[in-house]
């Protein structure tokens, strides 16, 4: 629009040599349209150069044309882009706000919304090919976040940037993998396992253009059972030596030992490159998980030290509820029992600006039906491929540190200490956008037969508000927890 009037006024310019007439134009054009330029016009060379004039004028008029429907374009596509992305954020939280009024869920949340994102993964996906598709740490218009202990490794295997951050994307040779079994979610996600999150969410910059996110989430209770089970040394030891030794090594351990589990397992304990060393250290305190649940009991009456001189104090009680408290101040925390350390609260505290966003969740209770409402949630609408192989399932393992022998005292234990969990749990379920409030329900009512000790219920809208810091962590400079 700028550039009309300069268009126009040339237009005017062209039209009034091309017609000879005597219009009053400005001193750069009068050499050319003068009375005395008009009464030589038989001369050859002021015909040469009105010519040149016209084609010049001509070219120039067209180029400037070029340029002024590129820049106007290049305008109105940004409007769109941003207005898409005003809308989206203002639609979403107005829909959350009408859905906790109501106490309802994701079915109830707005189709605009909704539409939007849809037409983002749709224009997406029509511009770029599979192979020139962004990926990381090209921004992408989703992320992954992988829960440890919720089924996100089987996912995992279903995703083409579904390794670590230090490995270079795709992580699935394309070639191997034809282009139909290939979903959405795997083309335009960035995935994070949680222990990567310190690494990779520095900044609101780098997770600002997420527009969703896939959550695989799982009920608070057996997620810590199997957080407990999965990183004992125990358990480390017996998968090393059964699924990772070479099995002419492995056979002759065995043998050696008359086939003594626990006396062959004691040659893979010491060894680091399969059971860290600190879990060894901590499990001291809490070799069963019964153990390890009733020294939970008073859960709130922790004061934060350092685990490992509660250790060597053999002050057990304050190392169990450390793994809760999530206060190992460690480099690497995951690295004793960190499937416990990254639940929910300590991996979303990292990108607090998901209050924002969609969330899309993937409960492990309900994988596959998760996965594929995910999918359709998103426009996609041929088949939603699974995968072929489970993997880190525990119930596969027969390990030899089991959950038998958890009391109900136990139990109770272990549901008091992740109150908070459960709290942050039902609040996702809440704003999920791809489960129905029937889905919703179903999680709720498993929660409670795990947990009937907390009255668990959906939240209202009162009730939803940003967590405060941490009652655990208050005094040591943590930021605050993400909440809805």
């Amino acid at each position: 629009l700028f550039s009309l009037p300069i268009q126009s006024y040339g237009l005017v310019v062209y039209s009034a040599t091309r017609l000879k007439l005597k219009l009053l134009i400005p001193t750069l054009f009068n050499s050319y349209t003068s009375p005395k330029m008009i009464k030589r016009s038989n001369n050859r060379k002021s015909n040469i150069r009105s010519k040149v004039f016209k084609i010049s004028l001509s070219v120039f008029l067209a180029v400037y044309l070029v340029v002024g429907l590129y820049v106007c374009h290049t305008l109105t596509e940004q409007t769109v882009i941003s207005t898409t992305d005003s809308v989206l954020v203002s639609v979403q939280e107005d829909s959350r706000d009408r859905i906790l009024d109501e106490e309802s869920v994701g079915d109830d949340s707005s189709s605009i919304a909704k539409d939007a994102i849809q037409m983002l993964v749709e224009e997406t996906l029509s511009k770029n090919s599979r192979e020139t598709l962004p990926l990381p740490p090209e921004p992408t218009l989703g992320a992954f976040i992988h829960i440890g202990k919720t089924g996100g490794s089987t996912l995992q295997q279903l995703l083409r940037n579904g390794c670590s951050y230090s490995k270079k994307k795709p992580c699935i040779s394309f070639e191997s993998w034809p282009e139909s079994k290939e979903n959405a979610i795997s083309k335009l996600t960035t995935y994070y396992h949680t222990n990567e999150l310190d690494l990779r969410f520095k900044s609101d910059e780098e997770r600002g253009h997420y527009k969703f996110f896939v959550i695989t989430m799982r009920d608070p209770l057996p997620r810590a059972v199997s957080a407990y089970l999965f990183s004992h040394p125990t358990n480390r030891a017996y998968y090393g030596l059964m699924h990772i030794f070479p099995e002419r090594k492995r056979d002759g351990i065995l043998k050696k030992e008359n086939h003594n589990m626990e006396k062959a397992l004691e040659h893979v304990l010491p060894n680091p490159s399969y059971v860290h060393q600190d879990s060894v250290a901590m499990y001291k305190c809490f070799p069963t998980i019964e153990s390890y649940a009733q020294k939970l009991r008073d859960f709130d009456d922790y004061k934060w030290t350092e685990w490992k001189d509660d250790q060597a104090s053999e002050d057990c009680a304050s190392v169990a509820k450390a793994t809760i408290h999530r206060t190992f101040h460690q480099r690497k925390p995951w690295q004793a029992m960190g499937h416990q350390f990254y639940d929910l609260r300590s991996s979303l505290r990292l990108i607090s600006d998901m209050k924002d966003r969609t969330i899309l969740a993937v409960r492990k209770e309900f994988l596959w039906q998760d996965w594929v409402s995910a999918h359709r949630w998103l426009g996609e609408k041929g088949e939603i491929f699974k995968a072929d192989v489970v993997i880190n399932n525990s119930t596969d393992v027969d390990y030899p540190v089991k959950s038998d022998g958890l009391s109900e005292s136990g139990r109770k234990n272990l549901c008091l200490a992740l109150k908070e969990e459960y709290r942050l749990y039902l609040r996702l379920l809440v704003i999920s956008a791809n489960l129905s409030h029937e889905e919703v329900q179903m999680s709720v009512e498993i929660a409670k037969a795990n947990c009937p000790w907390l009255n668990l219920r959906l939240p209202r809208r009162s009730e939803v508000q940003y967590f405060e810091k941490d009652e655990g962590l208050k005094n040591h400079n943590v930021e605050p927890i993400w909440a809805v």
